[in-house]
């Protein structure tokens, strides 16, 4: 974790050996956004909601009843909601406001990325569920399907956040370009990320951590066929702010999808093999490491997801554009730089 640390830390000191000299530092434009606007009524309506939600989630009063069950989804739509409101009130613009339709579309998306997950969890049973044994099956797909589909629209608000600061901004924008892989790799990568989810199934004391790193040998290769750009490129190009910006945006929400869940009915245990001391809240120091690839991921599922349904409000919605905002004309430039680029594997 330190390692880690000291890398996010400092980038061009262990970037120096893997990458070619610090691009131009005029290459891309950054817009920070305007700041010192008023903050957004759905920002404050998002506060109200996220205190009522949590009070009911922990203290769960008589008046309630049942209704303590389903604080999930209300408590994370008013945290998307309040960072939404900070992410306006910094820059003047923010999801909301870009592509309503395109941000409600986001929830279906990732209720259907976050069952993947579940469906792998069934081979590696790294987390369970508590107080759930009273749902039907249909009930269970439901009840749980709601808090699954505010997964990816909290990482993206919180990730367009940070990916806002400036701080962010100066220090991973222009860092030394990563080699291009060798022409063949895509198939390659497939599969190594079909063995990674195999591995994972038949031996998962051994092999859970695929469960978080295998998608993306599988998912970038896909978009890289469909001619879409991905992580790696954004990485190639010397721009790492989205991919740390989604990194640090998706630890931050796990800091608060574990804290929210320690004292909340029903909610979910770690078994996960040889880390489980040294816990924060139900989670394993080290398991959190398993947020830093799954906010890229969520990236991967949104693009593939826009890609597919091709619908203007995607297009509008620009998710990530706070933290890269001419990504697309960025990644054209480096298309035309070098022929090599990752669609040309």
């Amino acid at each position: 974790m330190v390692i880690a640390l000291v890398c996010l830390a400092f980038p061009r000191t262990w970037l120096r050996y893997a990458g070619s000299p610090p691009r131009d530092n005029t290459a891309v434009s950054v817009d920070t956004g305007a700041s010192g606007g008023r903050f957004p009524w759905w920002g404050t309506a998002g506060i109200v909601l996220t205190a009522v939600s949590w009070i009911a989630a922990w203290i769960r009063p008589d008046f309630l009843g049942a209704l303590t069950r389903y604080t999930f989804t209300p408590l994370w739509i008013g945290f998307i909601l309040t960072l939404d409101g900070f992410v306006h009130k910094r820059k003047g613009h923010s999801m909301i406001t870009r592509s309503p339709s395109g941000f409600i579309l986001l929830f279906p998306v990732s209720a259907i990325g976050w069952w993947f997950f579940e469906y792998l969890n069934r081979f590696v049973q790294n987390w369970y569920y508590t107080a759930v044994a009273h749902y039907g099956p249909y009930e269970y797909i439901v009840s749980a399907t709601f808090p699954f589909a505010t997964v990816i629209p909290a990482v993206f608000e919180m990730t367009e956040l940070i990916g806002s600061s400036k701080w962010l901004q100066r220090r991973y924008q222009h860092l030394p370009r990563l080699p291009l892989p060798p022409r063949g790799i895509r198939p390659a990568a497939l599969v190594a990320g079909f063995l990674g989810l195999t591995a994972a199934a038949l031996w998962p004391h051994l092999f859970f951590p695929a469960l978080w790193v295998a998608p993306l040998f599988i998912v970038i290769p896909v978009l890289s066929y469909m001619g879409v750009p991905s992580p790696t490129a954004w990485m190639w190009n010397g721009d790492w702010r989205a991919v740390i910006a989604l990194a640090l945006g998706t630890l931050c929400c796990g800091f608060f999808w574990e804290m929210w869940n320690i004292y909340s009915l029903p909610k979910w245990y770690y078994t996960i093999p040889y880390v489980g001391s040294f816990r924060v809240f139900e989670m394993p120091v080290l398991g959190y490491f398993g947020y830093l690839p799954f906010g890229l991921e969520c990236y991967c599922f949104y693009a593939l997801a826009k890609s597919c349904v091709a619908a203007k409000p995607f297009r509008d919605l620009k998710a990530c554009d706070g933290v890269i905002p001419h990504l697309s004309r960025a990644f054209a430039e480096t298309r035309e730089k070098d022929k090599r680029c990752i669609h040309d594997l």
